[in-house]
């Protein structure tokens, strides 16, 4: 997600307000690595595309990163605009640390309301 805000709105006489979030679009990972790699590594080109989703619709974060190793054993044109996909930063510390989702999501201030 690259951004998150709440937007108001009038619909039928009503006000309403809305978390929304701003998120980048990426294409579909390469099938291929992702079986010779037993599932590891995730890696997807990124389509230059964003579009706003409501916040409630989110279900998991995840941090895309560039990803230069591609481009080393792949020339499909595709290889300077690679990313692949971590576990969300932290997302492990909090397991060692014995956190539930529903409490990281309180640490984090992003439970639902």
């Amino acid at each position: 997600m690259n951004y998150y805000a709440t937007i108001r709105f009038t619909k039928g006489g009503v006000q309403h307000s809305q978390a929304i979030a701003l998120a980048s679009l990426y294409g579909p990972k390469d099938e291929t690595l992702y079986k010779e790699s037993c599932g590891t590594y995730w890696t997807a080109q990124h389509l230059h595309k964003l579009v706003f989703i409501p916040v409630k619709n989110i279900r998991q974060l995840v941090m895309m990163a560039p990803d230069p190793c591609y481009g080393l054993d792949h020339t499909d044109g595709t290889e300077k605009d690679r990313w692949y996909m971590m576990q969300k930063p932290g997302a492990g510390l909090f397991d060692r640390l014995g956190f539930t989702e529903e409490e990281q999501d309180d640490v984090d201030g992003n439970q639902d309301d």
